[in-house]
């Protein structure tokens, strides 16, 4: 993989300078000769499900923010002071008078 970065490198260069693209030597290493492991399978697979986690946690936290700056409204019967604190983002009061 390194010599085909390598390769990449050396082209871009001659891209820049005077150099003939022909001039750069060929990489030896092609990409569909790669072997996967299977702990590069694991890697991936943990990475991807890590990804789909915080991705879903952000968007439930989005969710539930907006649930409840919309939920005062939705419950009239609530005490003046979660509706003001639900409104608000002020949730420290909210914690400080529940029982």
């Amino acid at each position: 993989m390194a010599s085909i970065l390598f390769e990449n490198n050396q082209l871009l260069r001659a891209a820049g300078n005077v150099t003939s693209i022909n001039a750069v030597p060929k990489s030896t290493l092609s990409p569909g000769d790669v072997i996967h492991t299977s702990l590069d399978v694991w890697v991936n697979g943990l990475f991807f499900a890590s990804l789909g986690l915080s991705l879903s946690t952000a968007l439930l936290t989005v969710l539930v923010k907006q649930w409840l700056h919309v939920m005062p409204d939705a419950v009239p019967s609530l005490p003046t002071y979660v509706h003001k604190g639900l409104k608000h983002g002020d949730f420290e009061k909210l914690w400080r008078h529940s029982p």
